[in-house]
């Protein structure tokens, strides 16, 4: 929906005296920077050394959708002006020992999560945990999370102070869209997606088990 948001912006700008609406001064500045991880890091570790909210984080880079950038992305994320340079050169200098890489693994037909976990060295339950799974049923073609089998415990640990709120299992209803059901619930679209791993591009169906987290920061 942002299309349109973007046409009413615009016409809002453009005849802003007609509509009578007041526009606050902007400087003509860049609010923000792309700056280089220097390798695959958890959101949630590239806040807390800005010094920012995970959600305000989130906010510049509404393309990351998980727990951390993309292993093989371009590396970029988006940060206020205030802190890129200064986070630019803690990334830079960040050892590979404070950095819990993921994997992100597209499942395919015949796998069980017993033989992901086997393949990758690490643990069901942790698959569960991560990937946000009730119980044993994958399908091919979704994406799973795996942590590095060397660190997985700090990688857990992470993941979960990640995700803030109250855990709340949803079934969808027919009729229910990601916007109807952020709206009920006071969450964003993005959470939604994230929270459940969602391609943006599909349909919900009746009866499909999403997960919210509510009451968060």
């Amino acid at each position: 929906r942002y299309v349109p948001r973007l046409i009413a912006l615009s016409t809002i700008v453009a005849f802003d005296e007609a509509l009578e609406v007041s526009l606050p001064d902007i400087p003509n500045a860049p609010a923000f920077a792309a700056i280089d991880t220097a390798g695959q890091v958890e959101m949630l570790r590239a806040a807390e050394l800005a010094g920012l909210e995970l959600v305000e984080l989130r906010n510049f880079n509404p393309g990351q959708l998980r727990w951390a950038t993309a292993p093989n992305g371009d590396g970029k994320l988006l940060v206020p002006i205030s802190v890129a340079e200064s986070l630019a050169v803690t990334l830079a200098e960040l050892p590979d020992s404070q950095r819990v890489t993921w994997q992100h693994y597209r499942i395919r037909r015949g796998d069980s999560l017993i033989r992901i976990a086997k393949n990758f060295d690490t643990q069901v339950g942790l698959l569960r945990e991560v990937n946000n799974l009730n119980g044993n049923l994958i399908r091919a073609g979704d994406t799973l999370m795996i942590p590095d089998s060397v660190a997985w415990q700090q990688s857990l640990a992470l993941a979960q102070s990640g995700s803030t709120g109250v855990r709340r299992g949803y079934t969808v209803r027919s009729g229910d869209s990601l916007y109807e059901i952020a709206m009920r619930f006071d969450v964003t679209i993005d959470d939604i997606i994230g929270w459940n791993k969602l391609d943006p591009g599909r349909y919900l169906q009746p009866g499909q088990s999403l997960t919210l987290y509510l009451g968060g920061d």
